[in-house]
């Protein structure tokens, strides 16, 4: 201890006043929307009592109280529950719920004060509160115990030197914490802008001469007819193409040769090369297994092949470090789909729609709640593009055009297959996801710095 200091219990500079837990205790079914505050563990928010969520005694409820009544500038401390959480109260007066304690300084009380709540904020009171915590399931602290925390007293003049100059500091960490909030919103915009420039085909300057996506798209399907050829994927009886019409329209044109005006379903206007296209036109969407041989997760085992939920993806990417689950090699060879590749993109379609994330092992499967997101063309770059596509603002306005609106979020594959998705002449789609890498690399340089 320096100079002039001195070793106390609490109880020596504080009263430490329980609430009334008698007859007069009130019932919550009892307490009004106005009168005088009655304060609970829930009203202390950032070390003020607050008055969301606050009930109220009536005059007569509070007269009848023998304990537990505030003054303005005590301090109310949990001894049950949220042990140690702590706040000022400032109104002029009001009473305590029976998992409160005031803690009002004996003298000096403009003073004192500020340093008791300093201190009892402080790493070495929660040190007091684990010596004296009982230990139970609801976590518990006498009054007694609390009277006899150990206190670092300064001398009398040193008291308000400390507590303005913790004011001070205190003041400029929540102004710090307040600018990295701001910046983590903007940075959130700015990914959310990168992503949204990126589908627009506003990234980088764009290349007249550039092959354009209908040549693309043309490759894409001489991949699909290759893949039903062989029996790996099934002709699509509703596949379309979307083109502009001679008045500027957009149409849909189907197999049966009906042609649909989607103008009013297109978001924006593209370049020059680019085209609309359904999801389907440019990915398989292949759901998992979902008959007797879908493994219950107490099948499950801690090493083998992967079987991917929703809460293993991680930051866009699916990640053994997130609670990952693993199937046996029997339990993976019983299965008839959902069978992941490398590099497929998994995507959720219940619970956490949208969340999705690039599939980096060999192989593995999926769960129910996810599809496997499959570029018929393989090519890393459009892939990539998908994923830019599928965190974008567009992708999620498509997700509420088509979510049931069910308390459980869902979306059916069929619907996920008709997505509109701006695509992209191949050129072009290269360089989008050599900038947008080159700018996110920006983006994450700077929230390590944060």
């Amino acid at each position: 201890m320096p100079n002039g200091w001195e070793w106390c219990r609490l109880s020596n500079i504080c009263l430490i006043l329980n609430g009334d837990r008698g007859q007069n205790y009130p019932a919550k079914s009892k307490l009004h929307s106005e009168g005088i505050p009655f304060v609970s563990a829930s009203n202390i928010i950032d070390g003020e009592v607050s008055t969301e969520g606050l009930l109220y005694l009536s005059d007569e409820q509070y007269d009848l109280l023998g304990a537990g009544k505030l003054e303005l500038n005590d301090i109310v401390f949990c001894i049950r529950g949220s042990l140690g959480k702590c706040g000022y109260f400032t109104m002029e007066k009001g009473a305590i719920a029976s998992s409160l304690v005031i803690v009002r300084a004996i003298s000096n009380k403009e003073y004192l004060n500020g340093y008791i709540f300093n201190y009892l904020n402080s790493l070495f009171a929660y040190d007091e509160i684990k010596k004296y915590d009982n230990g139970s399931a609801q976590p518990n602290l006498a009054a007694k115990d609390f009277q006899n925390f150990l206190v670092p007293l300064p001398a009398n003049e040193e008291i308000g030197r400390i507590s303005d100059k913790c004011e001070i500091l205190l003041m400029n960490e929540n102004n710090i914490s307040v600018a990295a909030e701001e910046l983590q919103d903007c940075i959130s915009n700015t990914k959310s802008k990168i992503l949204d420039l990126a589908i627009r085909g506003k990234l980088v300057p764009q290349n007249p001469n550039d092959e354009p996506a209908s040549i693309l798209l043309k490759r894409i399907r001489e991949e699909k007819e290759s893949l039903i050829k062989q029996g790996k994927i099934k002709h699509d009886k509703k596949e379309s193409i979307i083109y502009k019409g001679d008045d500027n329209s957009y149409l849909e044109k189907f197999c049966s040769s009906t042609v649909v005006d989607i103008t009013e379903e297109i978001p924006f206007d593209l370049p020059q090369g680019w085209r609309w296209c359904r999801l389907k036109e440019i990915v398989q969407i292949i759901n998992g297994d979902r008959g007797s041989n879908y493994p219950a997760k107490n099948k499950l085992h801690d090493n083998g092949i992967p079987f991917v939920s929703a809460s293993n993806i991680d930051d866009g990417i699916v990640s053994h470090e997130s609670g990952m689950k693993y199937m046996s090699q029997e339990q993976y060879s019983l299965l008839r789909a959902g069978l992941l590749q490398y590099n497929d993109i998994v995507y959720c379609i219940r619970g956490s729609l949208g969340k999705c994330g690039i599939f980096p092992y060999e192989h593995g499967a999926i769960a129910s709640s996810l599809v496997i997101v499959r570029p018929f063309v393989k090519a890393s770059s459009i892939t990539d593009y998908v994923m830019i596509y599928l965190n974008s603002a567009l992708a999620f306005s498509e997700i509420k055009k088509y979510d049931n609106g069910t308390a459980q979020p869902n979306l059916a594959a069929k619907d996920f297959e008709n997505f509109l998705i701006p695509l992209p002449p191949l050129n072009m789609i290269n360089m989008i996801v050599k900038k947008y890498n080159q700018l996110m690399a920006e983006v994450s340089l700077i929230c390590e710095a944060i």
